[in-house]
Protein backbone atom coordinates (compact mmCIF):
# COMPACT_ATOMS: atom_id res chain seq x y z
CA UNK A 1 0.00 0.00 0.00
CA UNK A 2 2.83 2.36 0.87
CA UNK A 3 4.57 1.58 -2.42
CA UNK A 4 1.37 2.59 -4.21
CA UNK A 5 1.34 5.85 -2.23
CA UNK A 6 4.95 6.47 -3.28
CA UNK A 7 4.07 5.68 -6.90
CA UNK A 8 1.09 8.04 -6.82
CA UNK A 9 3.22 10.82 -5.33
CA UNK A 10 6.32 10.41 -7.51
CA UNK A 11 4.83 8.72 -10.56
CA UNK A 12 6.94 5.56 -10.33
CA UNK A 13 8.20 2.94 -7.90
CA UNK A 14 11.56 3.48 -6.11
CA UNK A 15 13.51 1.05 -8.32
CA UNK A 16 12.11 2.68 -11.45
CA UNK A 17 13.04 6.16 -10.26
CA UNK A 18 16.60 5.07 -9.50
CA UNK A 19 17.15 3.05 -12.67
CA UNK A 20 15.48 5.19 -15.29
CA UNK A 21 15.56 8.87 -14.28
CA UNK A 22 18.72 9.48 -16.30
CA UNK A 23 17.49 7.70 -19.48
CA UNK A 24 14.16 9.55 -19.23
CA UNK A 25 15.94 12.91 -19.02
CA UNK A 26 18.11 11.93 -21.97
CA UNK A 27 14.95 10.94 -23.86
CA UNK A 28 13.56 14.43 -23.24
CA UNK A 29 16.68 15.89 -24.86
CA UNK A 30 16.37 13.41 -27.73
CA UNK A 31 12.73 14.36 -28.32
CA UNK A 32 13.55 18.06 -28.19
CA UNK A 33 16.37 17.61 -30.72
CA UNK A 34 14.24 15.47 -33.01
CA UNK A 35 11.43 18.03 -33.06
CA UNK A 36 13.86 20.84 -33.80
CA UNK A 37 15.42 18.94 -36.69
CA UNK A 38 11.98 18.01 -38.04
CA UNK A 39 11.13 21.70 -38.28
CA UNK A 40 14.05 22.23 -40.64
CA UNK A 41 13.32 19.27 -42.85
CA UNK A 42 14.14 15.86 -41.35
CA UNK A 43 14.00 14.14 -37.96
CA UNK A 44 17.12 12.25 -39.05
CA UNK A 45 18.97 15.42 -39.95
CA UNK A 46 22.76 15.11 -39.86
CA UNK A 47 25.63 17.33 -38.83
CA UNK A 48 29.31 17.51 -39.72
CA UNK A 49 32.25 18.44 -37.53
CA UNK A 50 34.78 20.65 -39.31
CA UNK A 51 37.91 22.48 -38.20
CA UNK A 52 38.52 26.13 -38.96
CA UNK A 53 41.48 28.11 -37.59
CA UNK A 54 42.08 25.47 -34.95
CA UNK A 55 38.47 25.49 -33.75
CA UNK A 56 36.03 22.58 -34.04
CA UNK A 57 32.68 23.58 -35.50
CA UNK A 58 29.41 21.71 -35.96
CA UNK A 59 27.62 22.29 -39.25
CA UNK A 60 23.92 21.38 -39.40
CA UNK A 61 21.97 20.54 -42.52
CA UNK A 62 18.45 21.71 -43.28
CA UNK A 63 16.99 25.18 -42.91
CA UNK A 64 18.14 26.75 -39.64
CA UNK A 65 15.60 29.55 -39.78
CA UNK A 66 12.78 27.03 -39.28
CA UNK A 67 14.27 25.58 -36.13
CA UNK A 68 13.35 26.83 -32.66
CA UNK A 69 16.62 26.09 -30.82
CA UNK A 70 19.46 25.40 -33.26
CA UNK A 71 18.74 28.51 -35.30
CA UNK A 72 22.21 28.95 -36.81
CA UNK A 73 23.81 26.73 -39.47
CA UNK A 74 27.14 26.54 -37.62
CA UNK A 75 28.01 26.34 -33.93
CA UNK A 76 31.16 25.90 -31.93
CA UNK A 77 31.40 22.39 -30.56
CA UNK A 78 31.18 23.73 -26.99
CA UNK A 79 28.35 26.18 -27.65
CA UNK A 80 25.73 26.02 -24.83
CA UNK A 81 22.88 25.39 -27.30
CA UNK A 82 24.71 22.45 -28.83
CA UNK A 83 25.53 20.97 -25.44
CA UNK A 84 21.93 21.41 -24.19
CA UNK A 85 20.62 19.64 -27.28
CA UNK A 86 22.94 16.68 -26.80
CA UNK A 87 24.93 17.12 -30.00
CA UNK A 88 28.62 16.33 -30.31
CA UNK A 89 31.34 15.02 -28.04
CA UNK A 90 31.13 17.87 -25.53
CA UNK A 91 27.42 17.24 -25.11
CA UNK A 92 28.05 13.51 -24.67
CA UNK A 93 30.63 14.26 -21.97
CA UNK A 94 28.17 16.60 -20.24
CA UNK A 95 25.42 13.95 -20.35
CA UNK A 96 27.83 11.37 -18.95
CA UNK A 97 28.73 13.64 -16.03
CA UNK A 98 25.10 14.47 -15.32
CA UNK A 99 24.15 10.79 -15.49
CA UNK A 100 26.87 9.84 -13.02
CA UNK A 101 25.89 12.70 -10.71
CA UNK A 102 22.22 11.71 -10.82
CA UNK A 103 23.13 8.15 -9.91
CA UNK A 104 25.16 9.30 -6.91
CA UNK A 105 22.38 11.60 -5.68
CA UNK A 106 19.11 9.83 -6.47
CA UNK A 107 19.82 6.40 -5.01
CA UNK A 108 20.68 7.53 -1.44
CA UNK A 109 17.71 9.92 -1.38
CA UNK A 110 15.15 7.43 -2.73
CA UNK A 111 16.45 4.51 -0.66
CA UNK A 112 16.29 6.63 2.49
CA UNK A 113 12.69 7.64 1.73
CA UNK A 114 11.89 4.01 0.97
CA UNK A 115 13.38 2.94 4.31
CA UNK A 116 11.59 5.61 6.34
CA UNK A 117 8.15 5.37 4.78
CA UNK A 118 7.82 2.08 2.85
CA UNK A 119 10.16 -0.67 4.00
CA UNK A 120 10.60 0.23 7.66
CA UNK A 121 11.65 -3.33 8.57
CA UNK A 122 14.72 -3.19 6.35
CA UNK A 123 18.01 -3.21 8.20
CA UNK A 124 20.57 -0.45 7.83
CA UNK A 125 22.89 -2.97 6.16
CA UNK A 126 20.24 -3.79 3.54
CA UNK A 127 19.66 -0.11 2.80
CA UNK A 128 23.41 0.50 2.40
CA UNK A 129 23.68 -2.60 0.20
CA UNK A 130 20.85 -1.36 -2.01
CA UNK A 131 22.51 2.04 -2.38
CA UNK A 132 25.87 0.42 -3.17
CA UNK A 133 24.46 -1.86 -5.86
CA UNK A 134 22.31 0.95 -7.28
CA UNK A 135 25.35 3.17 -7.68
CA UNK A 136 27.50 0.37 -9.09
CA UNK A 137 24.87 -0.65 -11.64
CA UNK A 138 24.17 2.97 -12.52
CA UNK A 139 27.83 3.78 -13.12
CA UNK A 140 28.28 0.68 -15.28
CA UNK A 141 25.14 1.34 -17.33
CA UNK A 142 25.91 5.04 -17.79
CA UNK A 143 29.54 4.34 -18.76
CA UNK A 144 28.67 1.64 -21.29
CA UNK A 145 25.86 3.82 -22.65
CA UNK A 146 28.39 6.59 -23.22
CA UNK A 147 30.68 4.15 -25.04
CA UNK A 148 27.77 2.99 -27.19
CA UNK A 149 26.91 6.58 -28.05
CA UNK A 150 30.50 7.37 -29.00
CA UNK A 151 30.75 4.19 -31.09
CA UNK A 152 27.63 5.07 -33.09
CA UNK A 153 28.86 8.63 -33.65
CA UNK A 154 32.21 7.32 -34.91
CA UNK A 155 30.49 4.74 -37.15
CA UNK A 156 28.73 7.48 -39.11
CA UNK A 157 32.04 9.03 -40.06
CA UNK A 158 32.00 12.61 -41.32
CA UNK A 159 28.21 13.02 -41.39
CA UNK A 160 26.44 12.02 -38.17
CA UNK A 161 22.69 11.63 -37.81
CA UNK A 162 22.20 13.94 -34.84
CA UNK A 163 19.70 11.84 -32.90
CA UNK A 164 21.52 8.52 -33.43
CA UNK A 165 24.23 8.76 -30.72
CA UNK A 166 21.76 9.85 -28.04
CA UNK A 167 19.26 7.15 -29.02
CA UNK A 168 22.01 4.52 -28.99
CA UNK A 169 23.28 5.66 -25.60
CA UNK A 170 19.79 5.46 -24.10
CA UNK A 171 19.11 2.03 -25.61
CA UNK A 172 22.43 0.61 -24.42
CA UNK A 173 22.07 2.09 -20.91
CA UNK A 174 18.54 0.69 -20.49
CA UNK A 175 19.59 -2.73 -21.80
CA UNK A 176 22.57 -2.87 -19.45
CA UNK A 177 20.38 -1.78 -16.52
CA UNK A 178 17.85 -4.54 -17.22
CA UNK A 179 20.66 -7.09 -17.55
CA UNK A 180 22.35 -6.02 -14.30
CA UNK A 181 19.03 -6.04 -12.44
CA UNK A 182 18.37 -9.57 -13.70
CA UNK A 183 21.82 -10.73 -12.59
CA UNK A 184 21.39 -9.07 -9.20
CA UNK A 185 18.01 -10.71 -8.68
CA UNK A 186 19.18 -14.15 -9.84
CA UNK A 187 22.36 -14.18 -7.75
CA UNK A 188 20.91 -12.19 -4.81
CA UNK A 189 23.99 -9.96 -4.86
CA UNK A 190 22.37 -7.13 -2.91
CA UNK A 191 21.22 -9.49 -0.15
CA UNK A 192 24.65 -11.13 0.00
CA UNK A 193 26.28 -7.73 0.33
CA UNK A 194 23.82 -6.84 3.10
CA UNK A 195 24.67 -10.08 4.91
CA UNK A 196 28.38 -9.32 4.60
CA UNK A 197 27.86 -5.83 6.01
CA UNK A 198 25.83 -7.28 8.88
CA UNK A 199 28.62 -9.77 9.66
CA UNK A 200 31.21 -7.00 9.51
CA UNK A 201 29.09 -4.89 11.87
CA UNK A 202 28.81 -7.77 14.35
CA UNK A 203 32.58 -8.34 14.23
CA UNK A 204 33.16 -4.63 14.76
CA UNK A 205 30.79 -4.53 17.74
CA UNK A 206 32.49 -7.57 19.29
CA UNK A 207 35.94 -6.07 18.77
CA UNK A 208 35.03 -2.62 20.09
CA UNK A 209 33.18 -4.18 23.00
CA UNK A 210 36.21 -6.19 23.96
CA UNK A 211 38.45 -3.12 23.68
CA UNK A 212 36.02 -1.10 25.81
CA UNK A 213 35.90 -3.81 28.47
CA UNK A 214 39.70 -4.10 28.59
CA UNK A 215 40.07 -0.33 28.82
CA UNK A 216 37.58 -0.10 31.67
CA UNK A 217 39.17 -3.07 33.45
CA UNK A 218 42.78 -1.95 33.20
CA UNK A 219 42.20 1.75 33.88
CA UNK A 220 39.13 1.81 36.13
CA UNK A 221 39.77 -1.02 38.61
CA UNK A 222 42.64 -1.67 41.03
CA UNK A 223 42.90 -5.30 39.91
CA UNK A 224 43.08 -4.24 36.31
CA UNK A 225 45.75 -1.64 37.05
CA UNK A 226 47.90 -4.30 38.72
CA UNK A 227 47.38 -6.71 35.83
CA UNK A 228 48.32 -3.95 33.40
CA UNK A 229 51.56 -3.24 35.32
CA UNK A 230 52.41 -6.95 35.47
CA UNK A 231 52.29 -7.10 31.67
CA UNK A 232 55.47 -5.04 31.43
CA UNK A 233 58.85 -6.84 31.53
CA UNK A 234 60.42 -6.78 35.03
CA UNK A 235 57.07 -6.50 36.79
CA UNK A 236 56.01 -10.14 36.61
CA UNK A 237 57.09 -10.81 40.21
CA UNK A 238 54.29 -8.66 41.57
Amino acid sequence: ARERDFEELVGALPNTVIDYTSPVLDSVVLTKLGKDLSRSGNFLGAYRVISREGKSLIVFGGYPGLRRHLTAPIYGINHPKVVRMGVGKSAANAMLRSGLLLTLIISPVVRTIEWLFIDEKATLELVLARISTDITKGLIATGIGYVGSAFVAAAFGSSVVAVAPIAAGIAVAVTITLTLNSIDEELALTQKLADSLADARKDWLITTGRIRWEFNYYFSTPEGALDFIRRFPGNRSW
